[in-house]
């Protein structure tokens, strides 16, 4: 199908977006990763280890059970009564299952949100930092491109989230490989001085 007749069939707000940087960054440390680069990616949150196995095995043994269904949209009450448990616990803080939502994510609560309460013409304040994706910002990423080609590490550019000039660094890698990034980032650094 031609970009023309793609851009028919879709609404003006889908075609005015632009790539996010997050996911742009992401995209090119994958690449230079299968080019044999060795790359420490702080651009996603992605965890840099494997699921753990006592939740494979929990997995594995939902789809046995027949656990495969659509489940309510907010969550299913054992899951939501577990973060119920988790939060008591692990945080001290107290909620009722019914003040829990369980998502894919927080864009997507948030967009459920807005698309709830918002019409046309109404304002919404985004405060920042805030997620790449949140709002449309234009940025060059030239530090952000010279730490992923230079240093291996990639990183969000500060303009991507109206914090120019700094980075935004989504970590969920061992303190090991955290600790890698940022001495690479600050030899980067001192080759640009």
């Amino acid at each position: 199908m031609s970009s023309a007749l793609t851009a028919a069939y879709l609404s003006d707000r889908l075609l005015a977006l632009k790539p996010s940087a997050t996911g742009a960054m992401s995209q090119a440390a994958r690449e230079l990763t299968t080019q044999g680069r060795s790359i420490i990616s702080l651009s996603e949150g992605e965890l840099d280890f494997d699921t753990p196995v006592h939740i494979q095995h929990a997995a594995i043994r939902a789809i046995v059970e027949g656990e495969t269904r659509y489940t309510d949209v907010g969550g299913t009450p054992r899951l939501k009564a577990a973060i119920v448990d988790k939060f008591r616990r692990d945080n001290d803080l107290s909620y009722e299952s019914s003040e829990v939502i369980a998502s894919t994510g927080a864009k997507q609560i948030l967009f459920n949100a807005f698309l709830a309460t918002l019409n046309e013409g109404d304002e919404a304040i985004v405060v920042a930092p805030y997620w790449v994706s949140y709002t449309e910002i234009e940025t060059d990423a030239d530090l952000a491109r010279y730490l992923l080609h230079d240093a291996g590490v990639a990183v969000v550019p500060g303009t991507a989230f109206g914090m120019a000039p700094y980075l935004r660094l989504a970590y969920a890698v061992s303190d090991s490989r955290l600790q890698e990034a940022c001495e690479r980032i600050v030899a980067a650094c001192l080759r640009l001085a």
